[in-house]
């Protein structure tokens, strides 16, 4: 956890240097994934629903965005594979469409990060990519409201199982300074 935190302040680091440029957000998710697990004892595909909450922090401007997203999904209600599943996208590259007068905006893009995954006494970290896209519709002049969805694969296992996809809708709701 530490770990995570410590790369996630280091990218936030990054963004500074561009932001010259852009106006800087920061916004509060929530939305629910739809993990896939692959066991190699059992060979089968598991399919487990998690709620999940995000903070994210990152840069804009009119046409596209990059940001860092922390998310915390925790599993104690579900299946017995993971105690908490904590991600970090270090980047998501977005491009902006203006649909309605600078009010509603699709956007679609890229995202790659890490996973750590705590399964019973293990605890492994693995690389995540991905696609995202939906839409931003500004409520005001520094508060917008996104709907989106995300896939998410990861090659990350821990004794015999093995992640293998995620599918996430959310909302968020973001600040812009």
């Amino acid at each position: 956890m530490k770990k995570f935190f410590v790369i996630f302040c280091i990218f936030i680091a990054h963004l500074s240097a561009y932001a010259q440029d852009y106006k800087t957000f920061f916004g509060l998710g929530y939305g629910k994934e739809k993990a896939t697990y692959t066991s190699q004892n059992l060979k089968t595909d598991d399919e487990v629903l998690h709620d999940e909450l995000s903070f994210r922090i990152g840069l804009e401007d009119e046409i596209s965005r990059v940001y860092s997203t922390f998310y915390y999904i925790d599993d104690d209600d579900s299946i017995d594979y993971t105690k908490y599943i904590l991600m970090l996208h270090l980047e998501a590259l977005s491009t902006m469409y203006v649909i309605n007068d600078k009010n509603l905006s699709l956007f679609y893009g890229v995202q790659m990060g890490a996973l750590n995954i705590d399964y019973k006494n293990f605890n492994n970290t693995g690389f995540t990519y991905g696609l995202q896209g939906g839409f931003i519709f500004n409520l005001s002049k520094n508060i917008s409201l996104e709907a989106g969805y995300r896939m998410a694969r990861s090659p990350l296992s821990i004794e015999g199982v093995k992640f293998r996809s995620s599918k996430n809708t959310y909302l968020a709701l973001n600040y812009i300074f």
